[in-house]
């Protein structure tokens, strides 16, 4: 397995994680409830994006996601600051996610062959 795909799956552990997470702690919430499952499932296609079809316009897309997916649990963090266990799950969401992005970019700049397009 190659780092892109490693970057592949780690997303798609973003996307499994935060979507549980929303699933089964979010639901007084709705506008943040439809937020986070949208963000789980765009996690989820770059994550696919990543491990089948690896290009230099899909770690651009990581890279975008990874932003927005810490804007997002950042700004949750900061929404749910009083309540200790929701913001530690948010700040550990918020770190897979750049993880993830951090990955598919440094796999990016070393690869030996230029990606597609």
């Amino acid at each position: 397995m190659n780092r892109l795909q490693v970057a592949g799956v780690v997303w798609l552990v973003a996307a499994v994680i935060g979507a549980l997470a929303t699933v089964i702690f979010r639901g007084d919430e709705p506008a943040w409830y439809a937020i986070t499952l949208v963000a789980s499932a765009i996690a989820a296609a770059i994550g696919i994006l990543l491990l089948w079809r690896p290009s230099r316009t899909t770690v651009v897309l990581s890279t975008l996601g990874g932003v927005a997916w810490v804007v997002l649990y950042g700004a949750l963090i900061a929404i749910q600051s009083a309540d200790i266990q929701a913001w530690t799950a948010d700040l550990l969401f918020a770190v897979i996610g750049a993880v993830a992005a951090i990955l598919a970019y440094r796999a990016s700049r070393e690869a030996a062959a230029p990606l597609g397009n």
